[in-house]
């Protein structure tokens, strides 16, 4: 597959199936041996089912902008920025009913048509303090070394 049709597979991977629009098209997008490489991630494509299940419940009106999406041979980078309003379980984490935006960067292995392994980078520091789960660096907060 080319360099653009395996972009379009990762930009179908966000738009419909990783905010939970449609959960049923994971089977057709990622590879039954699907690798998880993210440290927050579960192993395996089932893995990957119960995470964007529990995240499509807890920000169900979470939209995925895409800002950059690079592709060479068989690899696909993506830069994206997420914004969703917190209303469910998120990690044992009880709703907040706050908003927040987090940015995050993914690198994609897409062979034969399907998503065989993905790496990648979230803002989840940023994500919590959004949320009022971890107090923010202040100058009466600072870290010391």
């Amino acid at each position: 597959m080319s360099t653009e049709g395996n972009k379009t597979i990762v930009r179908r991977f966000y738009e419909e199936v990783m905010t939970g629009r449609n959960l049923s098209l994971l089977d057709e997008l990622v590879a039954p041996d699907y690798s998880e490489n993210d440290e927050a991630g579960q192993p395996g494509r089932n893995g990957l089912k119960q995470f964007l299940t529990m995240f499509s419940a807890a920000f169900p009106d979470a939209v995925v902008i895409i800002q950059h999406l690079i592709a060479e041979d068989d690899m696909v980078a993506a830069h994206m920025i997420i914004h969703g309003t917190h209303r469910g379980d998120y990690y044992r984490t009880a709703p907040t009913g706050k908003q927040a935006t987090w940015r995050g960067t993914h690198i994609y292995r897409v062979t034969g048509g399907m998503i065989r392994a993905r790496w990648g980078d979230v803002d989840r520091l940023g994500l919590m303090t959004q949320l009022g789960l971890i107090l923010p660096p202040s100058p009466g907060n600072k870290l010391t070394f």
